[in-house]
């Protein structure tokens, strides 16, 4: 009986494997009971009791660990997820950048697209913050509708999408401006009368995997999205380090 609560009590075990080990013993006592002549049968009887009520209380608590783990699961997830969009937030880019920079593989692109909306500060200025907030929540929607491995809200009015690329598919998000047309939001403070973002692309090739860095990919980012800013805004400029 001792044995039986002891195995019940080893944490790194669960249900299926005590029961195994509750098994065996068990066979242990039966081979006792049939080729000795010890009479161990209030034994048995006990045991077994004992075993279904060990097994229903390891059940139970199964239940419970996993129960927790779900639990535990949902609020790392809620602490990298930012909580007005949906989208990964800040704090989880790096970690979730890195995984992708890991596994380029030869002739492969990594493509991170820093995106900025246009005059957001005119628009909440008109609009209120409330109807700001809202605009964020759409444009996070446009962005993760484009493809990407990763959307983040990066800051303010500031995301960024990374994505693995093949070598035909450098022109990912070159059609973002339609996708701002064709989902138009007024703004009635822009020049061009909705909300568009102005987007700057860096790109960077398995071939270089060992000289590129998250830092070297915001930097290059940020120095395109500035240009697409300087030359006229609602665009989108690429280029490679």
């Amino acid at each position: 009986m001792l044995v039986i609560a002891v195995i019940t009590s080893i944490p790194m075990l669960h249900l299926g494997h005590k029961a195994v080990l509750w098994f065996i013993i068990c066979i242990n006592l039966i081979g006792i009971q049939i080729f000795t002549p010890i009479s161990i049968s209030w034994t048995l009887y006990f045991l077994f009791t004992m075993i279904i009520v060990m097994g229903n209380i390891q059940y139970q608590l199964d239940i419970l660990l996993r129960t927790q783990y779900r639990a535990e699961l949902m609020e790392t997830e809620k602490a990298n997820t930012d909580k007005l969009t949906g989208v990964y937030n800040r704090r989880s880019f790096e970690t979730k950048c890195n995984d992708l920079m890991t596994h380029l593989k030869p002739l492969q692109f990594i493509a991170l697209a820093m995106i900025d909306i246009d005059y957001f500060k005119k628009y909440n200025d008109s609009y209120g913050h409330l109807e700001g907030d809202r605009v964020l929540v759409k444009v996070a929607e446009i962005l993760s509708d484009c493809g990407a491995d990763i959307v983040v809200r990066f800051g303010g009015e500031e995301f960024i999408l990374v994505k693995i690329l093949d070598t035909d598919q450098l022109n990912w998000l070159h059609d973002l401006p339609n996708r701002f047309s064709n989902n138009a939001i007024p703004h009635q403070s822009s020049s061009f009368g909705r909300i568009t973002v102005s987007t700057g692309i860096a790109l960077a090739n398995e071939y270089n995997k060992q000289n590129i860095s998250i830092k070297s990919l915001l930097t290059s980012a940020d120095e395109a999205m500035y240009k697409a800013k300087k030359t006229g805004r609602n665009k989108v400029v690429s280029q490679k380090i």
